[in-house]
């Protein structure tokens, strides 16, 4: 899950893809819920072939094109139903509304839960803590970050540093 994927181009979204589609080629099946619209704004739920990655595009229009749906959660729990993945595998940023209900909804459905951090977390520690109480992150079965200065603050956020 990520709020960010292709088409827009980034760093979360360029390692989300490049990741997913690593897990393809090993014989996963592989499915990427986003808040991002399609190339021409597809959204509402369609479903794209990406390179074997099946995209579920959550989106709805927002100003600027923002990916973020408030609406999601429902539409996540039942795909999670339908889809029975072994491990929810959530991308997020310091701003990242989808990837937080994401994180919820895997936690309150029972799913394994891994967590990757792609920014830095130095000043808002309290706050994400916070959100990982509520949230219940801390029970995530793994936690990762996309540098060792990154991982520092993430095992602030979660209490395991």
């Amino acid at each position: 899950m990520s709020d960010c994927y292709a088409p827009r181009t980034g760093g979360i979204e360029t390692q989300v893809r490049d990741l997913a589609r690593a897990q393809v080629r090993a014989g996963h099946e592989v499915h990427v819920l986003t808040a991002t619209p399609g190339a021409h704004g597809e959204g509402g739920g369609l479903v794209e072939d990406d390179d074997g990655v099946r995209v579920h595009r959550l989106g709805t229009h927002m100003p600027f094109g923002l990916p973020v749906n408030p609406a999601a959660p429902p539409r996540m729990r039942a795909l999670l139903r339908e889809v029975a993945p072994d491990v929810v595998h959530v991308h997020a940023g310091v701003v990242s509304p989808f990837a937080y209900d994401g994180a919820r909804v895997a936690r309150r459905a029972g799913v394994p839960l891994a967590i990757t951090w792609h920014c830095m977390l130095d000043g808002v520690v309290p706050a994400v803590r916070v959100a990982a109480r509520v949230g219940g992150w801390r029970g995530a079965r793994a936690l990762s970050a996309v540098s060792a200065a990154a991982a520092s603050g993430c095992g602030r956020c979660s209490g395991s540093r």
